[in-house]
């Protein structure tokens, strides 16, 4: 938004909705290069389709509330109001970045400093002679593969990570749904004239659906968080 209103002198009653545009054209561009990519370490999508269940709904309201606000606060409050919040998104990265790398640089240190004593054992070995110094088998390569002794809970689980190495069926038809109801909402409150009965009526049903959305992408999340629980 304000890359519109300063190279392109847009106001800001037009500069808000061509950045959800722009927002939503590189959503679906990244949706559709990653959407059958897997997770790097773990045998399921990298994309997360039961996060939308839950913010989803919350994003969708807002953004309804802020389209609303925009066409009754003055454009100076918008102003400064947007400017506020680019400056705390921009602080919140800033620290969350920070922190990150201290953490990252950290670890890094630990790990140089466990390689040097691990070297430092296996030529001390070496030089004693030892005769596992060359090469040491590790046990249990495979116990990533084997949960607990009990066969069948291994099964159920070994289940349980083949369903989610695809997209979750349910939690794909709780978001389109939502979606598809919401555009319908959203297309008849459009339609009434503004502030008429029918107008507020549209309106007012729109949240009861999102509510009810969130409630049920919580519920399904944690079954699921339930199930895998039980494996652990």
């Amino acid at each position: 938004m304000p890359l519109f209103i300063i190279f392109f002198n847009f106001l800001i009653a037009e500069a808000i909705p061509l950045s959800h545009a722009a927002v939503m054209a590189n959503s679906v561009a990244q949706f559709i290069i990653n959407w059958n990519k897997k997770h790097p370490e773990a045998n399921r999508p990298s994309v997360d389709y039961f996060a939308p269940l839950i913010l989803l709904p919350a994003q969708l309201g807002g953004n309804n509330l802020g389209v609303l606000a925009g066409g009754v606060l003055p454009p100076d409050l918008l102003y400064v109001a947007s400017i506020c919040l680019l400056c705390a998104v921009t602080c919140k990265v800033f620290f969350k970045g920070w922190g990150v790398y201290c953490k990252e640089q950290a670890e890094a240190e630990a790990l140089a400093a466990k390689s040097d004593e691990n070297q430092a054992g296996l030529l001390e070995a070496v030089e004693q002679g030892s005769p596992g110094a060359h090469g040491k088998k590790a046990e249990g390569k495979d116990s990533n593969l084997i949960l607990t002794d009990d066969v069948e809970l291994n099964e159920q689980a070994a289940a349980y990570l083949e369903r989610r190495s695809i997209p979750d069926f349910w939690a794909v038809v709780i978001i389109l749904s939502l979606w598809a109801l919401f555009s319908l909402m959203y297309v008849a409150i459009k339609e009434e004239a503004a502030c008429s009965v029918g107008y507020w009526a549209a309106l007012g049903g729109l949240y009861p659906i999102l509510i009810v959305f969130t409630v049920l992408g919580a519920w399904w999340v944690l079954k699921d968080q339930g199930e895998l629980n039980g494996y652990r």
